[in-house]
């Protein structure tokens, strides 16, 4: 798909990574995470400033119609089949340009 993934452990370790090496191009972020959740993580990143970081939200719950006011550019449902992972990132790399 081209990128290189790095993977945290949790909301904490995910910050971390991202506030140590800038050079992210996306996250995908699980909801429910231990230590600290997709949720506050996110709402962390953006107060750091990485407002322009995209952000995809992955939950097993329903669709969510307030992803994007929680701070998430987008959202799947896990478990995500690779078509829609695919189509995702190609809408992101099309929506910044």
């Amino acid at each position: 798909l081209g990128h290189t993934p790095t993977i945290a452990e949790n909301g904490k370790e995910a910050i971390e990574l991202i506030d140590k090496d800038h050079k992210f191009d996306l996250v995908l972020m699980d909801i429910q995470m231990p230590v600290m959740d997709g949720l506050e993580a996110t709402r962390r990143l953006r107060m750091l400033g990485y407002s322009d970081l995209p952000i995809i939200g992955l939950t097993a719950s329903v669709a969510r119609s307030d992803f994007t006011e929680l701070g998430f550019d987008d959202w799947l449902a896990k478990p995500v089949p690779m078509k829609a992972l695919k189509m995702k990132l190609h809408h992101l790399r099309q929506s910044r340009q």
